[in-house]
């Protein structure tokens, strides 16, 4: 779980690259969607009720309206990093049906020890290598 999260923060990083903040801030919020989707077919006794498919619905949407904006850019880059962004949300939404699942079983605060643990481990030095990078470059200009 550490490696997929790990996973997960550098498909953000990328794909924030050529999409706004705001942008990747509300298709990351379309997580809760998916987990709602997807704890149906994972997790036994978890059913979407009516009122929780109104809350879909709407939150839907809303996010449809958001984006239906002509404002909105449209330019290839940016429709690649809002997907990348929302491929990070359906991995964040399978990390927290994980969660669920084996907080049944084990001590959760362990299992998020371990997983920010190894994720902090493996991108401290990507980080790292690829900041310095940039901060030369930006000091070189």
């Amino acid at each position: 779980m550490g490696i997929v999260l790990a996973a997960n923060f550098a498909i953000v990083y990328s794909g924030m690259q050529y999409t706004t903040a705001s942008r990747s801030s509300i298709i990351l919020n379309v997580q809760p969607l998916f987990v709602a989707l997807l704890t149906r077919f994972f997790l036994k006794g978890d059913k979407v009720t009516s009122r929780k498919f109104l809350g879909l619905m709407l939150s839907f949407i809303g996010i449809v309206v958001v984006f239906a904006d002509k404002d909105s850019s449209l330019a290839f880059q940016t429709i690649i990093d809002d997907l990348m962004i929302l491929c990070a949300a359906f991995i964040w939404s399978i990390l927290v049906i994980l969660r669920k699942w084996i907080a049944q079983k084990v001590d959760i605060t362990s299992v998020a020890m371990y997983e920010l643990g190894t994720s902090a481990f493996l991108l401290l030095p990507a980080g790292f290598v690829f900041e310095v990078r940039a901060a030369y470059i930006y000091l070189c200009l």
